[in-house]
């Protein structure tokens, strides 16, 4: 995701000593040089309220937006968090939006734009132990968002011929 100049890494999840992994909240960000690309040092964001990983990013006039997901515990997220993006970078506190995406998903693709936000695909289930999505969604779920980052209720879009996940 990449916003006012900076790359945010937003959840997902954190394996290490061959352990299996575990999802997290974190966020991370670091400056792009605009002249040469170069990255500058990862520097801690505002956590997100709760754990996801396989949701959707994406930032619009000054706020962050994480849709959907996936628990720790494999649950498929409907919830639509938002934050403030500050001047240099980092984040204000995130709010939990009153009005979450009405399918639950994950592996979908999010989209901010023209004072919209857009959830597309993915699915909503998952199958026992393979945890492969069962739940095809070829949808497109879309929103205004408010002058204050929230947003304003999600109507249904038009629709893919197939299913979309994972892209």
């Amino acid at each position: 995701m990449v916003a006012n100049g900076n790359i945010y890494a937003l959840g997902g999840y954190s394996i290490s000593g061959g352990n299996g992994g575990v999802v997290v909240a974190t966020v991370y960000y670091s400056h792009i040089d605009g002249n040469t690309g170069a990255l500058g040092a990862f520097s801690t964001a505002t956590s997100m309220p709760a754990e996801r990983a396989h949701g959707g990013a994406a930032a619009y006039n000054g706020y962050m937006y994480f849709v959907g997901g996936s628990s720790q515990s494999g649950a498929i997220t409907s919830t639509v968090y938002y934050a403030k993006i500050n001047s240099d970078g980092s984040l204000g506190s995130w709010l939990t939006s009153a009005n979450a995406v009405p399918t639950a998903r994950y592996v979908h693709a999010v989209v901010a734009a023209s004072g919209y936000l857009y959830a597309m695909g993915g699915c909503s289930s998952q199958l026992p132990v393979t945890l492969q999505c069962s739940g095809l969604l070829n949808d497109t779920q879309y929103t205004a968002l408010n002058a204050d980052g929230s947003l304003a209720g999600w109507s249904a879009h038009a629709s893919f011929a197939t299913h979309r996940e994972t892209y």
